[in-house]
């Protein structure tokens, strides 16, 4: 799954056409969530940069998981996801600064995620000022 993120009155607005090129060149922040490789490689195209993949993100020792290639910076961490849970789950999650965008790379779904997703969503109706993530 692919979500993009345009900025918007301040703060970030979720875009509904995420797989379009159009969405892509004009967003902040490009989040890939176990992505397809139509995602992958629309991601790719648009930006010129290629993904790692989930294998490669899961091999990359320690010492080297900051680094630069095909004019981005690349940062891999070991995240928790279902902390709450009896089933915690640890996972790599790759950060890519390229072309002034963020690109999100994972296969978990951690709850800072999703929190900051739906304060993006919210809006306070009738009042003049908006609250954004």
């Amino acid at each position: 799954m692919m979500k993009t993120y345009l900025p918007q009155n301040g703060g970030l607005k979720a875009t509904s056409d995420a797989e379009s090129a159009s969405a892509i060149t004009g967003s902040l922040w490009i989040d890939l969530i176990d992505p397809t490789p139509e995602e992958r490689q629309t991601v790719n195209n648009a930006l010129g940069v290629d993904l790692p993949t989930h294998a490669d993100m899961e091999e990359i020792e320690i010492s080297s998981r900051l680094y630069s290639e095909d004019g981005g910076q690349f940062m891999t961490a070991l995240i928790l996801a279902n902390s709450g849970t009896e089933k915690p789950l640890a996972d790599v999650v790759t950060f890519i600064l390229v072309r002034q965008k963020l690109i999100t790379l994972r296969y978990i779904d951690p709850q800072p995620f999703r929190t900051f997703e739906m304060r993006c969503g919210r809006s306070m109706i009738g009042q003049t000022r908006r609250k954004t993530c």
